[in-house]
């Protein structure tokens, strides 16, 4: 196992352009948020599924790391329900803990939409006091508690700085071009969601594997792909539900769509994500429903 990195995530690196604010983060209750940019937006013009699942990552994994220590925590599972996309603004993810037993750790979030200007998140964006405009998206985590090894994160190095409610931990240097682009995603087969994605340091999570929001972003984008061929037009996901298989740690990683309905206005697709550089081992897999 590799030990973590003096810093992460590094300067240039996905998280970092997301803008990621982590606003509170105890041992049952967690939040993070970030703005909405058009970088991180789908054909609809509105936030995209991927960009929400990373956020709940972010916000979960944190909470669950410290609701397992002095354990430490594999990702075992991801669901998330959207009710609403908006084009603007900044997203809220409000997790807490259902259960810390021996074995695992079960969190809810809730996604909440507030509304700002500027490409900084002002403080009082998410002030406690400030009521949001609503609801746009639920999700729930799984994580199996595992015993702590040589190597696995401190994660009480962020503590400084999760305690302020204007703390952002995560500042970088935003998005240059549509995140798709920004993550070298390529797209070989539309038909069958076949997308090509390096793993590299942009992508990293703390053990040089590709970060858990990023799988579910790539999960997201190749079921998208397939279904808007298949429904003849763009479609965006709606509900996912991602099982954590294995760490895609060499790359490139391979997508294969299989298309299980679809109609004018939404379809549902499985999809498959293979770590094709060690020995096409199937790293997750997912189940997506997409609408119009």
């Amino acid at each position: 196992m590799r030990p973590v990195p003096p810093t992460y995530p590094p300067e240039h690196h996905f998280l970092r352009d997301l803008a990621l604010s982590v606003l509170e983060m105890g041992t049952d209750t967690g939040r993070a948020g970030m703005p909405i940019v058009p970088a991180i937006c789908g054909p609809s013009g509105g936030v995209s599924a991927g960009a929400l699942a990373t956020l709940v990552d972010v916000v979960g994994g944190g909470l669950a790391a410290r609701a397992a220590q002095p354990d430490w925590i594999a990702t075992a599972d991801l669901t998330l329900h959207i009710v609403d996309a908006p084009s603007e603004g900044a997203v809220v993810a409000s997790a807490r803990v259902l259960r810390a037993g021996h074995s695992t750790v079960v969190l809810s979030v809730d996604l909440d939409h507030f509304p700002f200007d500027g490409g900084s998140l002002p403080r009082g964006a998410f002030d406690p006091s400030t009521e949001s405009d609503g609801r746009i998206g639920i999700a729930t985590m799984t994580f199996a508690v595992l015993p702590r090894r040589e190597g696995n994160p401190d994660i009480t190095r962020f503590e400084a700085a999760s305690g302020s409610p204007s703390g952002r931990i995560l500042d970088g240097g935003g998005f240059d071009k549509p995140f798709v682009q920004e993550l070298g995603i390529e797209v070989r087969d539309a038909q069958a969601g076949g997308l090509e994605v390096p793993i590299e340091d942009y992508v990293h999570n703390s053990f040089a594997a590709m970060q858990g929001g990023i799988v579910a972003l790539v999960a997201c984008i190749s079921a998208d792909v397939a279904l808007t061929e298949a429904c003849g037009t763009p479609v965006e996901t709606r509900d996912l539900q991602l099982t954590y298989l294995a760490q895609a740690r060499v790359g490139p990683v391979l997508t294969e769509a299989t298309v299980l309905s679809a109609t004018s206005d939404f379809g549902s697709a499985r999809v498959t994500l293979v770590d094709s550089g060690n020995r096409s081992r199937v790293t997750a897999t997912a189940g997506v429903v997409a609408t119009r």
